[in-house]
């Protein structure tokens, strides 16, 4: 089994689609530190990404590439660093560097979507193997509503946000070779 898949199921949503709140003390117990130590990873990542998007409009100060990123959700940002240093490797050795930028480009997203389905999981939905409702969807095999679910454990979560620290260390690192 490949290590990063995400496993996914979908469930039947009941008529009046109630959830089974007497387990939320044990859930927060089991998931708060790890959520939220992701989401001061993924926001330093973020903070990386402004970085590294304004370094391509001035190397001495943010401001103006802040100008660019400051109302722009996170995917948005991956598109524009991703669009920018494609530009800037287009005038260099690129081969090697569009490698590195693909790579970085699809970790960006990886890392997005899981954090998506963390924050958006309906988490009195998680179930005894550690499935969550992410979304509702239809299903296009019968037509019916409903849940899209996600096998997300505390032990994801941690590993997701130490592979944000890499990456971070990546495209600083990346940005540092393009740029100078």
């Amino acid at each position: 089994m490949k290590k990063n898949m995400i496993h996914i199921k979908k469930m039947e949503i009941e008529q009046y689609d109630y959830v089974n709140d007497e387990n939320e003390d044990k859930i927060v117990e089991k998931y708060a530190k790890s959520i939220g130590q992701l989401l001061i990873h993924f926001n330093n990542l973020d903070h990386e990404l402004n970085q590294a998007i304004s370094h391509i409009f001035c190397d001495d100060a943010i401001h103006q590439g802040y100008s660019v990123t400051k109302d722009l959700m996170f995917r948005n940002k991956v598109e524009l660093f991703n669009d920018l240093y494609t530009q800037l490797i287009a005038s260099t050795d690129k081969m090697k560097k569009m490698i590195k930028l693909n790579f970085l480009y699809n970790e960006l997203l990886n890392l997005n979507t899981f954090r998506n389905s963390v924050i958006h999981a309906n988490w009195l939905t998680l179930d005894e193997d550690c499935y969550v409702r992410t979304k509702v969807i239809v299903d296009k095999d019968d037509g019916w509503i409903k849940g899209k679910m996600i096998k997300i454990t505390p032990r994801m979560i941690v590993v997701k946000s130490r592979r944000i620290d890499t990456i971070i260390e990546k495209i600083s690192e990346f940005t540092e070779n393009v740029c100078n």
